[in-house]
């Protein structure tokens, strides 16, 4: 098993945000990507925004065990309007991870928001398959459906 496949079960069973935070950059930059965080320390606002991706993705992780709402999704298309002014002005992009599933309310905003989101079964299907680049700009056939 991979030592990124470890990485995501161990911390998916007992893990906190942070962990997970560092599971996806480390995912990330195996993909291709370089990641960066937009705050320096851990105690500034991140406004929304975890990770940004060749200063063109942002990326908004959630370590959760139930559902991932709507407050997740409207905080990463506001984050990428305040780091798109703030240091960061070719964000295109905006994603939400979660180790979760999301509600159908979260989905249909992400729809209109032009959001990718991508659940634990998408990150579980990367890791079991080609580690891709372009894995975090497309949002799962399955959200598109409904």
């Amino acid at each position: 098993m991979s030592r990124l496949k470890k990485e995501f079960y161990r911390f998916e069973e007992r893990g906190d945000g942070k962990e997970f935070e560092e599971f996806l950059a480390h995912l990330f930059k195996a993909c291709g990507w370089k990641v960066t965080t937009p705050t320096p320390s851990t105690n500034a606002s991140d406004q929304g925004i975890d990770l940004i991706l060749d200063s063109k993705v942002a990326v908004q992780a959630k370590h959760y065990t139930n559902s991932t709402g709507n407050k997740a999704v409207q905080e990463v298309m506001s984050g990428l309007i305040y780091w798109k002014k703030h240091g960061f002005p070719h964000l295109k992009w905006k994603a939400v991870v979660t180790t979760s599933y999301f509600t159908h309310q979260a989905i249909e905003l992400a729809k209109s928001g032009n959001v990718v989101l991508k659940e634990g079964i998408d990150i579980e299907e990367l890791l079991n398959g080609k580690l891709s680049k372009k894995w975090i700009l497309k949002m799962p056939k399955r959200f598109l459906e409904e």
